[in-house]
């Protein structure tokens, strides 16, 4: 009988040890998650303000293409201008000398 109560009182503390360790082990799993949970959030933070930043630059690319876009147009209507304006001074260049060619045999 006293050999039973022995067991039983081993029993129960083993039983206590292995409690303690299983609430040890849930306190340390509670700060774990805690832990990851913070990190997660974090993460979740900086995603935003990548994204952000992110889609800036894609909407400055775009005003930047658009703009490019823009001033190629102009720039080809001044390329056209300019070529038909040096052809009126030539035609013009041309019809003065005529003149004074019909002038200078009056």
């Amino acid at each position: 009988m006293e050999q039973n109560c022995d067991l039983k009182e081993r029993l129960k503390r083993r039983e206590e040890e292995v409690l303690g360790d299983l609430m040890q082990d849930l306190k340390y799993e509670k700060n774990r998650r805690n832990e990851l949970e913070a990190q997660r959030e974090e993460a979740k933070q900086k995603y935003g303000v990548l994204k952000k930043e992110h889609d800036s630059l894609i909407a400055i690319k775009e005003r930047k293409e658009a703009e490019e876009q823009t001033l190629r147009k102009k720039l080809k209507e001044a390329e056209t201008t300019t070529k038909d304006l040096m052809e009126k001074v030539t035609q013009l260049q041309l019809e003065k000398m005529k003149r004074m060619g019909s002038l200078g045999a009056i």
